[in-house]
């Protein structure tokens, strides 16, 4: 059980999260900054809101933001003003607002002050060795915090105004790069076997091709014999999968039927495994 959970934290990749409804990509970025289309997958094991998506599978990058099957799984991961700001002739307008301090919001605390300065003449080392030591003193309390009253917020909001033809450049490139880099992640990852687990409005999750097998060798009997979502949560805790949180576990079970498909996948995978092992042995 130890080993597994040591496994399961050095395999996690970081997670990616689908927003309760993830934010429509501007269509400037999709006619602008085009598609990014990675070739099928064969590999692999991708959840969907609990929902197993058999393979293959096809990463791309749609303008801003990432899509698996066409289905978009995360909002844009560069907000569209960024690349605007690229563009020669944008014109960027920076404005700040007081917005007045929310009620019931906490007040910020002075902090701690001692009533009574320490005794000098107090030497934990001389009343060790005294015969006759002194009476400790009783430490003085600390002063009441003092609170200040919560004062207005000041708010900067920052606007791109660009009414010229979008161009190519060094700047936008390297914006475009770090959200293909992202695609690549999740692309090499599933090549090389791994899985995401993919939710609407929570953080999913992921793993290697090792972490892979070692959860579907539980997870369809563990779905097949819960009765909840709480239940099955448990089970894989118990298991060594605390990484599959609560709402992973509710979504799985609302797709419970899906375990057939994981023990088939599971056996098409041991059966590779199998071959490959006797080529080997060749």
């Amino acid at each position: 059980m130890r080993k597994l959970l040591v496994l399961a934290a050095a395999a996690l990749l970081g997670s990616l999260a689908l927003e309760a409804a993830p934010r429509k990509v501007p269509a400037a970025a999709v006619k602008n900054l085009k598609i990014t289309r990675g070739k099928p997958i064969r590999t692999g094991m991708v959840f969907m809101d609990g929902k197993f998506i058999s393979a293959p599978y096809t990463v791309e990058r749609y303008g801003t933001a990432l899509r698996i099957n066409g289905k978009q799984i995360t909002g844009p991961l560069v907000p569209w003003d960024e690349f605007l700001k690229t563009q020669a002739g944008a014109k960027v307008t920076t404005s700040t607002t007081e917005v007045p301090a929310e009620a019931g919001a906490p007040e910020p605390e002075e902090p701690e002050e001692d009533l009574f300065e320490d005794d000098e003449d107090d030497d934990p080392l001389a009343a060790l060795f005294d015969d006759e030591p002194k009476p400790k003193k009783a430490k003085p309390k600390k002063a009441a915090k003092k609170k200040k009253p919560a004062g207005p917020r000041q708010v900067t909001t920052t606007k791109v105004e660009f009414d010229g033809d979008f161009e190519m450049n060094p700047a936008c490139q390297k914006l475009v790069d770090r959200i293909n880099s992202r695609r690549t992640m999740i692309d090499q990852n599933l090549r090389n076997g791994g899985f995401y687990f993919f939710g609407s409005g929570y953080s999913g999750a992921n793993g290697d091709a090792t972490l892979a097998m070692s959860l579907l060798k539980v997870l369809p009997e563990a779905i097949r014999g819960a009765d909840s979502g709480d239940q099955l949560h448990a089970t894989l805790r118990a298991k060594g999968f605390p990484f599959v949180s609560a709402a992973i576990c509710q979504d799985l079970m609302e797709h419970r039927s899906d375990y057939v498909k994981l023990i088939e996948l599971r056996k098409k995978l041991e059966a590779d495994a199998q071959f490959n092992s006797l080529i080997k042995g060749r």
